[in-house]
């Protein structure tokens, strides 16, 4: 699997960028929009839209195809003054779940923020997307309209003066035999696009021994898809007593804290101790991957990840 790419969209995009739209509008809206709309759907349509209007678009692109893709543009609201617009953001189901849609919300963001808000149209009945809007800070306006018989809804976001990520306090993850003793709080990195962490000693709670660290990372990226938002250790003489499985759930609390959905746990396939402890967590394993070229680990001489996926 390659890198992920996001560039701007050209006109010879328009095949793949008009497939992911087709495409996309079968998985996100069947079921919620009636059986005719989508006999109205065509792919040929699609492509000629992305061909007449590549302009103020980007692409993302992973395996050597486009894969999803962002479009904005100043409001088409007439009562929205200095306000700019995010008009879709799709990415095939087969590649969600990898923060790529929030990647490109990032970039509708760099392009925008001339202005003083920002808004978008989102049908009101698809959970999901309102949803992962509001984790970005969008907030309903109260202003609707009707597409194909559904409610649409806007949705809002102050873009004047960055929001900065706030750190907890935890001093109750325990669970009577090991607690959890913050270590680090490492900060969010936009350069080196690190979202913000927690590293935590592990600790036997009697003896006051040290016996391992975990961390996490709090956020979704493309990156962390391959690394996981959770990494840990145990030392070696102090292994075999589930000590990393008993740090996992107790940091559990932290990601709900920061009203995280869904966690990402990754181990080399061949480590055959961190993969018992994810099943032993019961989570699923949604895939085994090859990492990118570019990627942090690769170049460290690793190859592959499995992907643990926690839902919360």
């Amino acid at each position: 699997m390659s890198n992920l790419l996001i560039r701007k969209a050209t006109v010879d995009d328009a095949e793949g960028k008009g497939y992911v739209h087709y495409q996309s509008w079968i998985e996100t809206y069947s079921g919620l929009f009636p059986d005719e709309v989508f006999s109205n759907l065509s792919l040929e349509r699609s492509v000629k839209l992305a061909k007449d209007h590549p302009e103020n678009t980007y692409v993302a692109i992973m395996d050597n195809k486009i894969i999803g893709f962002c479009c904005y543009l100043e409001s088409r609201d007439e009562d929205l003054k200095d306000t700019g617009e995010i008009i879709a953001v799709y990415v095939l189901k087969a590649y969600q779940g990898r923060g790529i849609g929030s990647e490109l919300m990032e970039v509708c963001y760099k392009e925008l923020s001339n202005f003083s808000k920002l808004s978008l149209w989102v049908l009101g009945c698809n959970k999901k997307s309102v949803a992962f809007y509001e984790k970005q800070r969008f907030i309903a306006d109260g202003i609707t309209k009707l597409l194909h018989g559904k409610e649409v809804i806007r949705m809002i976001k102050h873009s004047q003066g960055e929001e900065r990520f706030s750190f907890f306090e935890f001093n109750d993850l325990t669970d009577g035999e090991i607690k959890l003793v913050i270590d680090e709080l490492i900060p969010e990195d936009k350069f080196k696009k690190y979202v913000p962490a927690y590293k935590f000693n592990i600790v036997i709670e009697q003896s006051n021994v040290t016996v391992g660290f975990i961390d996490i990372r709090i956020g979704h990226s493309h990156r962390l898809y391959y690394g996981g938002n959770i990494g840990y250790t145990v030392f070696e003489d102090f292994r075999g007593n589930n000590y990393a499985l008993k740090a996992c759930k107790l940091i559990k609390k932290v990601a709900k804290k920061h009203a995280m959905e869904c966690l990402y746990i990754t181990c080399n396939p061949d480590n055959i101790p961190s993969r018992r402890t994810c099943e032993k967590l019961g989570l699923p394993l949604k895939e085994i991957v090859d990492l990118p070229e570019g990627n942090d680990m690769y170049k460290e001489g690793e190859r592959q990840k499995c992907i643990y996926y926690w839902e919360l």
